[in-house]
């Protein structure tokens, strides 16, 4: 998904994300406008409970990849998630997805957000 407006919020993966001793969940962000932007993500276990949040910063036309965002900001496994992603930033754009990876194998899973 793309924004253009400041209120423009995304949902990634509705009970898609997995963080636990088998899979782990990576998050991509790319800013697809020429400002900078801080892009405010909220992690959610399957039941809607917030396990925690956290803002990342990009640079105009910047990607990043967030590693194991909910090893690193939950405290428990999560067999099922999601994460909703949004900025504030006016005439910002980003595009996000996530990939689920398997821990033996490493074959990711790419989820695009909607």
């Amino acid at each position: 998904h793309t924004r253009s407006r400041g209120d423009w919020s995304s949902d990634v993966c509705s009970s898609d994300l997995i963080s636990t001793s088998g899979f782990r969940t990576n998050i991509g962000l790319l800013n697809v406008s020429a400002v900078p932007m801080t892009v405010e993500i909220r992690l959610f276990d399957r039941d809607d409970n917030l396990g925690g949040s956290f803002s990342e910063p990009l640079l105009p036309f910047e990607f990043r990849q967030l590693d194991r965002p909910f090893a690193k900001y939950t405290s428990a496994d999560l067999p099922e998630g999601y994460a909703n992603l949004w900025t504030n930033t006016v005439g910002a754009s980003f595009v996000a997805y996530a990939s689920v990876i398997d821990n033996r194998s490493g074959d990711p899973i790419y989820i695009p957000a909607r």
